[in-house]
């Protein structure tokens, strides 16, 4: 059973994990490599060190950061001012990349990208292809796409 958060509780958790619409892929730091725009997807859900981060409030935005890397989840232009639409997120060590988190319902939420409005958006996963990731990416913020829903639950509610 998954224990999902409100944003309060998962703002003060020491650490989380985000999972995708279908509940069983996480956020994932690919292969929690500690490098510049390593590639962040969504990964099978098994509450490892790549899949925990931590929120910290920025305003009324928050800055999401990988636990063990320090890598906050960005996109690769976020220094730059480039549009972001259908960019991958990536980890990058100090970038400045909020998100305003927004309640869709006590326990689900759409992460946008606090300049530009775009939602990061979990792919479809294609189990004759690769059972275990699919892509991230920002798209265009669209109220009626379940692949823009996100939950927060323990690390320690895997489950694998």
């Amino acid at each position: 059973m998954v224990n999902l958060l409100s944003l309060t509780s998962a703002a003060a958790a020491a650490s989380v994990s985000i999972l995708d619409h279908t509940q069983t892929f996480a956020v994932d730091l690919t292969n929690t490599a500690c490098t510049n725009f390593t590639p962040i997807e969504q990964f099978h859900w098994h509450a490892t060190a790549a899949e925990a981060f931590n929120l910290t409030a920025v305003g009324s935005n928050f800055k999401v950061t990988n636990v063990q890397c320090g890598s906050v989840l960005s996109y690769a232009g976020s220094a730059t001012g480039v549009n972001p639409v259908r960019s991958q997120p990536v980890g990058l060590a100090g970038a400045n990349t909020v998100w305003n988190i927004v309640p869709v319902n006590a326990t689900t939420f759409r992460f946008l990208e606090s300049v530009s409005g775009t939602a990061l958006t979990a792919w479809a996963n294609k189990p004759t292809q690769d059972s275990n990731s699919s892509p991230l990416t920002l798209e265009a913020n669209r109220v009626a796409d379940d692949r823009q829903l996100f939950f927060f639950t323990t690390r320690t509610s895997s489950s694998s």
